[in-house]
């Protein structure tokens, strides 16, 4: 546009006017001659809208080594007893001396007591596996039933099988070296009526567990994990998972969902090397508040969000892995009391891995050292219920 008057082109526009029966008109401004003038207003010409052909994406599949997927099935349940016998073999039997009937050695109850949650059975059909196994030469002695039910109980097998699950995850230290972190609720086969949450005196209800795990992304091995009340927070869990699994294992890279947002969490996976791909909330800021870490993050995930969910997107391998133990294992505790489904929970996570181990015996050929496994986990851990290889 230019001036009507001095033909300048150094023209801007200063609003618009609308005169009766007329149409709107653009007002101009030159900032040569200082005078306004009125043209009519320019309209972008208006195209007419195209039919746009949508064409269907492909959808991204993930080869399958069927030849291998199927043959660790078939033999799925042969190596399970096979290898979980040779788990408990490196654990410490302390069993102390006294009168009466000899006790069951701790090594063969908690075989017992994995295999019922493997076998998803009641402890009296239980003990039918148990002879098998018996025949087998994998125990010495078929424990009672009730004898089952009652180490469930024990509050001692609690840190044994969490060591165990950290114990079958070292065969595949050499190939997990990213992680994902969540946390999901196994629910109780028992339900608590509304008057007795209302008007009890200790007010707890226990309706579910929540377990706290994170896994790797490549095979679904769950290297550490923390079992908790139903309702307890999720992102307070987070630093002790990814430093019990820096332990043994080279963390490069550790994702979660938005729950474990924290300035706290990114830092706790710098400390370990580590790099952290947590998605940040809508009011979450860019101010750092001590960490450097959270300033530089932010602004990495606000400028390249593409390229933060293409790291993020693989915390969808731990929704698999509890997919995994629910499907497989059952999502439903069906012991009564806190302990017992502590230890449920634990045993559940560890048939898991064990189920991994198998698997990938058979696709990648990976070749199991446990006892180098142990020696490391006890040099590394001194408390370890396990002993040394």
């Amino acid at each position: 546009m230019e001036c009507r008057y001095c033909k300048s082109e150094n023209v801007i526009k200063r609003g618009t006017i609308k005169l009766k029966n007329s149409k709107e008109k653009q007002i101009y401004f030159c900032k040569d001659c200082k005078k306004r003038f009125v043209a009519e207003k320019e309209y972008e010409r208006v195209f007419p809208i195209e039919h746009k052909v949508y064409v269907k994406s492909e959808r991204k599949t993930y080869p399958q080594d069927w030849p291998n997927y199927n043959e660790a099935q078939k033999q799925e349940k042969l190596i399970f007893t096979d290898l979980l016998k040779e788990l408990c073999s490196f654990i410490k039997d302390e069993t102390p001396p006294y009168t009466g009937r000899p006790a069951v050695p701790i090594r063969q109850m908690i075989f017992a007591c994995v295999i019922k949650c493997y076998e998803r059975v009641s402890s009296r059909r239980e003990y039918s596996e148990l002879k098998m196994e018996q025949e087998r030469d994998k125990i010495s002695i078929v424990p009672h039933f009730n004898t089952v039910i009652k180490y469930f109980n024990d509050p001692k097998l609690i840190p044994i099988l969490t060591d165990l699950i950290t114990f079958s995850a070292l065969p595949l230290r050499g190939v997990e070296d990213t992680f994902a972190v969540d946390s999901s609720g196994l629910s109780s086969a028992l339900y608590s009526r509304w008057f007795d949450y209302r008007f009890n005196n200790d007010r707890k209800v226990r309706n579910w567990l929540k377990i706290h795990a994170i896994c790797g992304t490549k095979t679904n091995i769950i290297t550490a994990i923390k079992v908790t009340a139903g309702k307890a927070a999720d992102s307070p869990q987070f630093p002790q998972l990814v430093k019990n699994t820096a332990k043994f294992f080279k963390v490069s890279e550790v994702s979660a969902d938005k729950g474990y947002s924290s300035r706290y969490n990114y830092e706790a996976v710098a400390a370990v090397g580590g790099e952290c791909y947590i998605p940040f909330k809508k009011n979450s800021t860019g101010t750092s508040r001590g960490s450097v870490l959270w300033h530089k993050m932010y602004h990495y995930f606000m400028l390249n969000h593409e390229e933060f969910e293409a790291y993020y997107h693989k915390r969808s391998n731990v929704e698999s892995t509890f997919s995994m133990i629910k499907r497989n294992l059952g999502g439903r505790l069906m012991m009564k009391k806190e302990v017992s489904q502590v230890v449920e929970s634990l045993a559940k996570v560890l048939c898991h891995n064990i189920l991994c181990l198998i698997h990938e015996s058979f696709e990648s050929g990976i070749i199991f050292d446990l006892a180098s496994c142990a020696h490391l986990l006890g040099s590394v851990n001194t408390n370890s219920t396990l002993i040394k290889g």
